[in-house]
C-alpha cells in the first residue's frame, strides 16, 4: 500500500473497474452496507479484515507520530476496506468524466441516499462536490438493492447504471429484483453493468442483472 494513501484523489480515469465511462450518462449505485467495512451483516472474513486493517493503520500512525501520523494511520485503515477500494475506483472515474457528459450517485445501506436529485453535468465544480460526498461515506446497515434500483430508475436521463455491491440483497429476493428491474427498464432501455466485491457477493444475481440489461459483470 502506498505511503500516501489518498494519492488516487488526484488522478483521473476513463473507466470504472475496467468498464468504459467516456461518452456515457452515468448513474453510480454503490453499496455502503456494513459489510463494506466489516461491520453489521459482514461475514467473519469481513470482520477479521476490518480489525486487521484498523490495527495496521494504528501501527503506521504510531510509527510516524504526531497529527500527521494519526491522519495517515486512519487513512491507511480506511483505504484497505471494500468501501475504500470502491472509492479508489469511483473518484478517478468521476474526475475523468468530460464536461459534455452527466452523472449522479446513489448509495444504499442504512438508507438509500441520492447525492444529487437527478443527473448533473460533469463540470469541475460538480466533480469536486461528488468527490467530497464520496470521501465522507461510511458503511452501515443492510443491502437494500431493490430500493436502490427503484430509486435509480426515477432518474430519466441515465444511459448506464454501474451497480456495485459486496453482499446478498436484504430487502427482496434476487429473482424478485430481476423481475422488478425488467419491468422498470422496459421503457427506459438503460444498460446496467455490475461490480461484485469480495467473497460474499451474490455472483449469480449480479451476473444476471448485467446480462438481462445489456451490461457487463465484473467480479473483484
Amino acid at each position: 500500500m502506498s505511503a500516501l494513501p489518498a494519492c488516487y484523489m488526484l488522478s483521473s480515469s476513463q473507466s470504472f473497474y475496467g468498464l468504459k465511462t467516456e461518452g456515457q450518462k452515468i448513474l453510480f449505485v454503490v453499496d455502503v452496507s456494513g459489510s463494506m467495512e466489516g461491520k453489521d451483516e459482514g461475514n467473519l472474513a469481513d470482520r477479521v479484515v476490518a480489525q486487521a486493517t484498523q490495527t495496521g493503520g494504528q501501527a503506521v500512525g504510531g510509527a510516524i507520530g504526531g497529527s500527521v501520523g494519526s491522519f495517515i494511520g486512519s487513512q491507511t485503515a480506511a483505504e484497505a476496506t471494500k468501501l475504500g477500494g470502491a472509492k479508489r475506483e469511483l473518484i478517478p472515474a468521476i474526475q475523468g468524466l468530460p464536461e459534455s457528459t452527466s452523472f449522479s450517485i446513489i448509495t444504499f445501506g442504512n438508507d438509500t441516499q441520492e447525492w444529487y436529485r437527478g443527473m448533473v453535468p460533469a463540470t469541475g465544480t460538480n466533480r469536486n462536490l461528488a468527490v467530497a460526498f464520496l470521501k465522507q461515506l461510511e458503511a452501515n446497515g443492510g443491502t437494500p438493492a431493490s430500493q436502490a434500483l427503484t430509486k435509480a430508475f426515477e432518474s430519466k436521463d441515465a444511459s448506464i447504471i454501474f451497480f456495485v455491491s459486496d453482499g446478498q440483497p436484504t430487502d427482496s429476493s434476487p429473482d424478485q429484483i430481476l423481475g422488478q428491474v425488467t419491468t422498470l427498464n422496459a421503457s427506459h432501455h438503460v444498460k446496467i453493468s455490475t461490480v461484485g466485491l469480495g467473497d460474499d457477493q451474490d455472483a449469480k444475481f449480479l451476473d444476471q442483472l448485467a446480462i438481462q440489461n445489456g451490461g457487463q459483470y465484473v467480479k473483484k
